[in-house]
């Protein structure tokens, strides 16, 4: 008698046999007949004689007919034009010949498709699984594999997977230090027939997962035929100071992208401020300072250490029984290599007794979306007590 089993259930095959052989005809009909089986089956073929000596076959796997799965690309998955990628497949049932022919279209009636493989594909009997290798081509946007079998016509089809463009940050790349407002060259490479993409910005606080949007839609010049094709853009860097950064080049329709290796840094300029007596060349106390920065204080010494984005101001110093002293349309443009920078200020001695000053700082938070404003009333280089009241206006 023979019997099949599986998952420990002995289920009969046929009784009476004689021989040392036996034609399963009717195997399909038997194990897609039995509830208890899913496919593909890990089975054990059982032979029992008349004396009760039992024989067990090694366990071997039966699929559910002519099968071919592609497993490779999985559905949604993104390729890059020029990448070198594996197809992977498996085939089960009635295949006389290994013999496959392989195509790809960018939807899913393969009208127009072509043909990237026809003949024998590498098999590997352990994990039995078909390979071949595929250069990525220069078709970006949604595409579709389809698999067939020459012996038997039988076919395997993937879902949607992507095509999209390779894309490489030159600058920044990592270890870099831009300087917030400045306008800075930034740099990235493509391959693949795209010419727009989107910029992006992220900072350590967020875990680079919170992605800014720089600007959307530049242009980018295509990398066609395999040919690697590099695009400038000037950033205004970000108004960040002391901020850990990273920059993003992404294609919108296939988010194809690619990111700094590792982070830069984003931080103002600073400035040295020394004040001193035009005829002594002594440091000054009791300084107070208004900046077109929004900077103001007062009561301070020299020097004075303030922190700059980039861009151009007017700063003016006041001093009790000195002039007032102007610094017009001075600008921070100067390297990493230059930072500080010492700005020294001649201040000349007057009998006058200089007239109070209303001075004032405000600040933009973006986090918090607050505008932080402080006001208070100067006179040579102390502040007054007790004013009764401030008027604020906000202006464009």
């Amino acid at each position: 008698a023979l019997y099949y089993v599986y998952n420990g259930v002995e289920k009969e095959i046929a009784t009476g046999v004689s021989g040392l052989s036996y034609d399963w005809n009717d195997l399909t009909n038997t194990l897609e007949s039995d509830p208890d089986i899913s496919f593909p089956a890990d089975v054990v073929i059982r032979i029992k004689d008349q004396s009760g000596i039992i024989a067990d076959s090694d366990e071997f796997r039966i699929y559910a007919g002519a099968t071919i799965n592609i497993f490779s690309p999985a559905t949604g998955q993104l390729w890059k034009v020029s990448d070198w990628e594996s197809i992977e497949w498996t085939a089960t049932g009635d295949m006389s010949a290994d013999i496959f022919v392989v195509e790809y279209a960018d939807n899913a009636s393969f009208t127009g498709s072509t043909e990237i493989h026809n003949g024998i594909a590498a098999y590997d009997s352990d994990s039995r699984v078909y390979t071949i290798d595929w250069q990525i081509p220069d078709d970006i946007g949604p595409a579709y594999l389809r698999i067939t079998n020459t012996s038997n016509g039988v076919i395997g089809e993937t879902g949607e997977f992507l095509i999209g463009p390779k894309i490489r940050v030159v600058t920044p790349n990592g270890g870099e230090t831009f300087f917030a407002l400045r306008p800075t060259q930034v740099e990235w490479r493509v391959i693949g027939n795209t010419d727009r993409v989107n910029l992006y910005y992220s900072t350590i606080d967020s875990q680079f997962l919170d992605w800014k949007l720089i600007e959307a839609d530049v242009l980018s010049n295509p990398g066609l035929n395999f040919n690697e094709q590099f695009t400038y853009y000037n950033w205004t860097v970000e108004n960040l100071n002391g901020a850990t950064v990273r920059f993003k080049v992404e294609h919108e329709e296939t988010g194809s992208f690619d990111t700094s290796d590792t982070s830069f840094q984003i931080r103002y300029y600073t400035v040295i401020w020394k004040v001193i007596d035009g005829t002594t060349l002594n440091d000054l106390d009791k300084l107070s300072v208004l900046d077109s920065s929004g900077w103001s204080a007062a009561d301070l010494t020299s020097p004075v250490t303030h922190s700059y984005p980039y861009g151009t101001y007017t700063t003016t110093w006041f001093r009790e029984t000195y002039y007032d002293r102007v610094i017009q349309f001075w600008e921070t443009d100067w390297g990493v290599a230059d930072d500080p920078k010492t700005i020294e200020v001649q201040m000349l001695a007057s009998q006058v007794e200089p007239d109070p000053t209303v001075l004032g700082n405000f600040e933009y938070n973006a986090a918090g979306e607050e505008f932080l404003i402080t006001t208070w009333m100067e006179r040579g280089g102390a502040i007054l007590s007790a004013p009764t009241s401030a008027t604020i206006y906000i202006y464009n």
